[in-house]
Order: C-alpha cells, then sequence, then structure tokens
C-alpha cells in the first residue's frame, strides 16, 4: 500500500491530490460536517472524517496565503491609471473567551481591485490580521500580478481611519473618495432627527446634489448655517458632529469629478464581497472561528473567486 500511495501522491492519511481539490472545493462553499454528508452522497463511500476534511482545508488554505502568480511589472503603466480599489471591514464570530466567558469577535478586512476599463477580472483579498498586514498582503497581491499600485485612480471607502491610513502609506497617487451613500446616510440621519420626513428628504435632497456636482462651497455654508443654527442633545445626531465629520473628509468628496470620469462614488461593491466571500461561509448559526481556521477558509474562497483555485492544485500535483 505504501508504494501504491506514492504512486497515487498520496499524502500520510492516504488523501491523493485529486480528492483533498474536491474536498477543499467543498469545504470553501459548506461547513465541514455537510461537506463531509455530501461528499460520502456522492462518492458512495465515506472518503474522510470531518475532522480530517477540517485538517486538508486548513493545510490547504493556509499554503494559498501566499500570491500563486509572479508576472513582472509592466513598464510604462505608472502614467496609466485604470484599477479601482475598495476595502471595508465585516466581522465574523470568534471562539468563547474562557476566562470571561463571553464570544469574541473578529474583523476580517476585505479588498477587492477592479479595473475599470473592463479588461481584467476583478479579485478579492481577505484577511483577519491587523491593517498593516494587510496592507503588505494587498501589496504583494498586486505586484504578483504585474502592478505596483501607481495603476490606482481612486480608492472608494465609507470612512474607517485604517483604510485612509493605508492608501496614505501605500497608494499616495491615487484619489481617496469618501462612500457616498455612507455621507448620505450621515446627512439623512441628522436631517431626520431636526425635521419632519419631506422637510428632511428635500433638504438631503440638496445636500447630495450639491456633493454630485462639486457645489462645495455652498455645502459646507449649509452645513455651518445649520451647525449654529440647530443643537441636538444626541451627540452622535449634532449639527456640529456633521460639519465636522465633512471638514474631516473635505478631500475626499470628489463626486463629480469621478462621475466625469465614470468612476464608482459607492461601496456597494465592497459591501458585496463582504456578504459573500466572508459572511456566506464563515458566519453560518453556530460557527465560531480561531483566527488561523478562519483565514484558511478566506485563502481557499479568494483563490476560488480569483480564478486561481485551479493553478493552486496544479503548481501542488507538479511539486
Amino acid at each position: 500500500m505504501a508504494g501504491l500511495d506514492e504512486r497515487l501522491k498520496a499524502d500520510s492519511g492516504g488523501v491523493t491530490p485529486g480528492l483533498a481539490r474536491v474536498i477543499c472545493r467543498t469545504a470553501l462553499e459548506m461547513a465541514y460536517q455537510p461537506t463531509n454528508a455530501l461528499l460520502t452522497d456522492t462518492l458512495g463511500f465515506i472518503p474522510c472524517s470531518a475532522s480530517e476534511i477540517e485538517r486538508i482545508a486548513k493545510t490547504h488554505g493556509a499554503a494559498m496565503e501566499k500570491p500563486l502568480e509572479a508576472k513582472p511589472l509592466v513598464q510604462g503603466r505608472r502614467s496609466k491609471k485604470f484599477l479601482h480599489l475598495s476595502m471595508d471591514g465585516t466581522m465574523i464570530p470568534g471562539l468563547a473567551d474562557p476566562q470571561e466567558h463571553r464570544l469574541k469577535w473578529h474583523e476580517v478586512k476585505v479588498a477587492i481591485v477592479e479595473d475599470i476599463r473592463g479588461i481584467d477580472a476583478p479579485f478579492y483579498l481577505a484577511s483577519t490580521g491587523d491593517a498593516e498586514a494587510f496592507g503588505k498582503q494587498l501589496i504583494n497581491e498586486m505586484q504578483s500580478r504585474g502592478m505596483d499600485g501607481h495603476e490606482l485612480a481612486q480608492i472608494t471607502a465609507d470612512g474607517a481611519p485604517w483604510i485612509w491610513n493605508l492608501a496614505d502609506i501605500y497608494y499616495p497617487g491615487a484619489r481617496q473618495l469618501l462612500d457616498f451613500y455612507h455621507a448620505a446616510e450621515h446627512l439623512h440621519q441628522t436631517a431626520a432627527a431636526l425635521w419632519p420626513k419631506e422637510i428632511a428628504d428635500a433638504w438631503c435632497h440638496e445636500r447630495l446634489e450639491q456633493l454630485k456636482t462639486g457645489k462645495l462651497n455652498g455645502f459646507f455654508a449649509e452645513l455651518k448655517r445649520m451647525a449654529e443654527e440647530h443643537v441636538l442633545n444626541d451627540p452622535a445626531l449634532d449639527p456640529k458632529r456633521l460639519l465636522n465629520y465633512f471638514e474631516t473628509n473635505r478631500n475626499r468628496l470628489g463626486y463629480a469629478d469621478a462621475l466625469k470620469n465614470n468612476l464608482p462614488i459607492g461601496s456597494g461593491v465592497i459591501e458585496s464581497a463582504g456578504r459573500h466571500i466572508v459572511q456566506q461561509r464563515l458566519k453560518q448559526s453556530g460557527m465560531r472561528w480561531s483566527l488561523p481556521g478562519a483565514q484558511a477558509v478566506l485563502n481557499l474562497r479568494t483563490r476560488h473567486r480569483n480564478g486561481q483555485f485551479e493553478q493552486y492544485w496544479e503548481n501542488f500535483a507538479a511539486a
């Protein structure tokens, strides 16, 4: 049997690369126990236990941490701005704290890089690491595709400080844009706390039109007038806080230029990515994740969604 395992390239558990691929392809979509049940029904025999499926998925998921491709940087791209980057964070349940007896939560940072020309398919990155590690991973992923970050025309996000810090460090030449719908939400919440719905809606509509058409002087004049005339007991909704929020993001309100250049003004694509890359698999009922376990599944899912899943198994079998 040892000779047969060697010829079939089976691992110490007797799992061949072909079976490992099937296991990982199924486990990146489903929890480990349902994966075991589905494979048993499909294959007509029990390939391995659910715990063995978990081990295999974690092993290969961890191996997919590094970029799979290695393309040389394309010369002359520095003057071409054809990429759009969105980043966001979403929470997943972690293991229970044995001392505090409460559930821990982990943030998964997600990025999607799109070709605004529509030539290349978008690619994803998802990480349980901190912001610094995430930024380095993103740079490495781009470099593996022959890019160095100078190709970024715009970065769109909801305003989390870690995102703008990464943008300043790694992509200083890219335009930064505050998600338009996030901005609209802030405007509407304060307006709704001050006036009846009809008046609040009309006021918000005028402010959003000013943002879209680049009339920022009029926009800020109206916010300052509101802050001088109204005070709310709720600090989160107070007009002065609203004014400060937009003043902080003043250089990220270039919606008129973005629309003129056919660039997105909203971060809907990254919110969608957070759902179908992270939440659909890692936020199911009863799930609890360690950081390595979550990262392994995220690697499996992003490599598959990026069209690199089969390349990994070709490399693995060849090695």
